[in-house]
């Protein structure tokens, strides 16, 4: 094989296109300003980053939001932006050689995260989501990188065996719904006459829309021939897959120019997948110079190798902890410090943690900007967004790259139907 085109290299990655959490966001000013945002949602936003941002000032009496998509995509190490170069053409042999040492002994990893609010509302200090999130991953050992750049007579033009064994791919995708209320607290720690101490809780319903996980059995490849082997455990049709509830719990204090946020994601979520929906494929395939030979099974989900049904019964949300800080530096500029971290080993949306910072700028005028920028787990992101008030409708567009190790993703968010 000469040439490599991006969708062969980036299927694993493409077949989703967005970022979030669990809950996703509804706000495009947030992903702009790199997902720094704890303190400053306000209206239908809280519900996403801290209910109880609802009973503060600067919320509206009513908002409605129709349809905000975004995400972020990549591959590490050899990376989407180093594919591109060589989409449609034929990639050199010193090139692929080069990739093959970034990925070492380690593995080329592909990674997509979706976010998706349908519809959320708020009235006063109480507000409604319903939203649907999702992530593909996919990991290529060292050998199957070789073969997927090189073709079986690998980098040295000499076939050898290839040993395709810890190669993984996953995937799944939610609906939740949810619902926010925040109530003043009769607590004042200053004289400011806007000052207020809130609580908020949000009860969600999670539903799992569709879910995969698959593991190589310990496929070779040799120079007389293939024997590919493989276990995944899947949807058996339906769309509700798994159930649970969760409570995410949110504190505020606001005063004069400052709002500081604190919030528990998950508190409780009692997601578990139902396995009587799940199914286990195993598939082998056998080549040699004179036939090819392949069966694929559908067996119960207690068919399942041991390691890959333990993992997907124990796959939780975990509770997810952030704090933040907005500060009105004037009246047309906002400044943001966040801080989350997801705790345990759970499903994961998004990075595991991160911590950074953003702007919004001419945030009373027509034409708001947004920029942020955040250390996150094994990297960085930095993003930039645009407003546009029509009215008392708000559209935004945003984008954002995401940097792990030596390797660059991208992402980007749009809404175009926004009211409050």
């Amino acid at each position: 094989m000469t040439t490599i085109r991006i969708a062969a290299l980036a299927a694993c990655v493409t077949l989703t296109a967005a970022a979030g959490a669990q809950q996703p966001s509804a706000s495009t000013a947030a992903f702009g300003m790199g997902g720094n945002y704890t303190a400053a949602a306000r209206n239908y936003d809280a519900v996403a980053w801290n209910p109880a941002n609802l009973a503060l000032p600067g919320t509206s009496v009513a908002s409605f939001n129709l349809l905000s998509v975004g995400g972020a995509t990549g591959l590490d190490p050899v990376d989407l932006r180093m594919i591109g170069q060589y989409n449609g053409q034929t990639i050199p042999a010193e090139t692929k050689e080069s990739w093959l040492q970034l990925i070492g002994a380690g593995r080329e990893r592909g990674r997509a995260d979706l976010g998706a609010s349908l519809v959320a509302l708020s009235i006063k200090n109480v507000a409604f989501q319903v939203g649907t999130s999702g992530f593909v991953d996919a990991n290529l050992n060292g050998d199957a990188a070789e073969l997927l750049l090189f073709g079986n007579a690998g980098r040295t033009g000499s076939v050898r065996n290839f040993a395709l064994d810890s190669s993984t791919a996953s995937g799944a995708a939610f609906t939740t719904g949810a619902a926010s209320i925040a109530v003043p607290l009769p607590f004042t720690l200053t004289s400011s006459p806007d000052e207020t101490f809130s609580l908020g809780i949000t009860g969600k319903y999670v539903m799992g829309n569709a879910m995969m996980r698959a593991a190589d059995g310990g496929s070779t490849v040799t120079p007389s021939g293939a024997a590919v082997s493989y276990a995944a455990i899947e949807g058996d049709g339906g769309a509700n897959l798994g159930n649970g509830l969760g409570v995410d719990l949110g504190l505020a204090w606001h005063s004069g120019r400052t709002t500081l946020g604190l919030t528990v994601q998950n508190i409780y979520n009692s997601f578990a997948w139902d396995t009587t929906k799940l199914k286990t494929r195993l598939g082998v395939a056998n080549l040699d110079s004179a036939s090819l030979s392949s069966s694929s099974v559908d067996a119960p989900f207690s068919s399942a190798p041991a390691s890959l049904a333990a993992a997907v019964a124990g796959e939780k949300f975990k509770p997810t902890i952030g704090a933040g800080l907005a500060f009105d530096v004037a009246e047309s500029i906002l400044f943001t410090a966040d801080a989350r971290v997801q705790t345990g080993d759970g499903i994961q949306i998004g990075p595991t943690s991160r911590v950074g910072a953003g702007l919004e700028l001419n945030r009373q005028g027509a034409f708001p900007i947004r920029l942020g920028a955040a250390k996150i787990t094994d990297g960085w992101q930095a993003a930039a967004g645009l407003g546009i008030r029509l009215g008392d409708n708000h559209v935004g567009i945003s984008a954002m790259q995401r940097n792990v190790g030596s390797a660059r993703g991208v992402g980007a968010m749009v809404n175009l139907i926004a009211f409050y």
